[in-house]
C-alpha cells in the first residue's frame, strides 16, 4: 500500500510537466539499463571505482551486479516506470527502451526457475505495458520457454 501511493504521487507530480517528467524518466531508465548491463556483463560498478582510486574492498561486503537487478528495487521502479509510461502521454516515446530493459532483464533469468518470481514480475510488467498502450507486446515465447523448463 505505502509503494502504491508513492508510485501514485510521483506520477501525478510527473503529469505537472513534460519536460521535466521526460528528463526524469530517462534518467531511470538509463540507470536501470546499466544495471541490467552490468548484470549481464557481471560487473561491478563499486569494485571498478575501488580500482581506480587504487583502494581494496577493505572487508566491506560489496553488493554484486546480479543481486542488483534481481532485488526489490529494480523490480519496483520497473513497475513504476511502466505505469508512468503507460498513463502520461509525454512519455509514451520512453515505451519502447522500457521494453527492451524489461525484456533483457527477464530473458536474463529466464532459465533459472530459482529466479522465476524475478522473471514473471517483468513479464507482468511487460504485458501491463502493452495492454495500456494498446501496443503488442510478444511475452508468448517467453512464457513458452518458462513452460518448457517446468518439465
Amino acid at each position: 500500500a505505502n509503494f502504491r501511493f508513492m508510485e501514485n504521487s510521483l506520477i501525478e507530480l510527473l503529469r505537472l510537466e513534460d519536460a521535466t517528467a521526460y528528463r526524469s524518466a530517462y534518467v531511470c531508465l538509463r540507470q536501470l539499463a546499466l544495471v541490467l548491463r552490468n548484470a549481464s556483463l557481471n560487473i561491478d560498478p563499486k569494485k571498478t571505482k575501488a580500482k581506480e582510486k587504487g583502494k581494496k574492498g577493505q572487508g566491506k561486503q560489496q553488493e554484486q551486479p546480479l543481486q542488483a537487478l534481481i532485488g526489490w528495487p529494480f523490480i519496483r521502479s520497473l513497475s513504476l516506470w511502466t505505469r508512468a509510461v503507460s498513463s502520461l502521454p509525454s512519455l509514451r516515446p520512453l515505451s519502447y527502451p522500457l521494453y527492451m530493459v524489461a525484456l533483457g532483464a527477464a530473458k536474463h533469468r529466464l532459465t533459472s526457475m530459482q529466479h522465476f518470481p524475478f522473471v514473471y514480475h517483468c513479464l507482468s510488467s511487460l504485458n501491463q505495458l502493452g495492454s495500456q498502450l494498446e501496443a503488442f507486446v510478444p511475452i508468448s515465447s517467453l512464457l513458452v520457454e518458462i513452460l518448457s523448463a517446468l518439465t
